[in-house]
């Protein structure tokens, strides 16, 4: 029993190590769109989190999300970590919101429903912690103003003209892209992947 017990463990935190490490990797490719300012980065890095967190739980998708930033923190400390921690905020809300609702319903509609108000989770987190944390921090840490932040967004947009239309006009636009971009890559795998899914629980037990 013991032994056992000690199998489930060492195959656990393999499972979470290798999807930490492809997760890590993928982040390093991210590229900016012309469609929104420059310091939002998209990189689809949640894509092989949120598939660990359908096989695993929502408690390893949050803990390998943990990781991938927590590696890049140490190896990059971009922006003063400040990108990171919006990361971390809304990829685990997508997480653990997409994770629950699967918990609950093993099929294709249950990672469909889970997808699609994870992002919606992940956008509203955004959108408030954008506003209340993070561009706050992000004026308070480095050197640039509200007003050049608010300068990039112009640029791209005239509608953007204070931190309220940032948040609309680019902040929540974005993640609704990111996460429905990984929600589409995740239901157009999911037949291939549900195998396993399914390997993944009967070897966990």
């Amino acid at each position: 029993m013991q032994k056992n017990n000690r199998n489930k463990s060492v195959f656990y935190i393999t499972r979470v190590a290798c999807l930490s490490a492809i997760a890590i990797i993928i982040m390093f490719l991210e590229f900016s769109l012309p469609i929104f300012p420059g310091f939002y980065k998209l990189d689809f890095s949640t894509f092989p989190i949120i598939i660990g967190t359908f096989a695993m739980g929502p408690i390893a998708g949050v803990t390998i999300q943990f990781i991938k930033d927590l590696v890049h923190l140490l190896i990059s400390n971009q922006s003063m970590g400040i990108g990171l921690l919006a990361d971390f905020a809304i990829g685990s809300a997508y997480i653990l919101t997409a994770g629950l609702i699967y918990k609950r319903l093993h099929t294709k509609k249950g990672a469909l429903l889970g997808c699609t108000a994870g992002t919606v989770a992940a956008t509203i987190v955004g959108a408030i912690f954008n506003y209340y944390v993070l561009i706050p921090l992000y004026v308070l840490l480095t050197p640039y103003s509200l007003e050049d932040i608010i300068s990039m967004g112009t640029k791209v947009t005239g509608s953007i003209k204070d931190l309220k239309t940032l948040i609309m006009f680019a902040t929540v636009p974005f993640n609704l892209l990111k996460f429905g971009v990984i929600s589409l890559l995740t239901m157009l795998t999911y037949k291939k992947v549900s195998k396993f899914f399914k390997m993944i629980r009967k070897e966990s037990r």
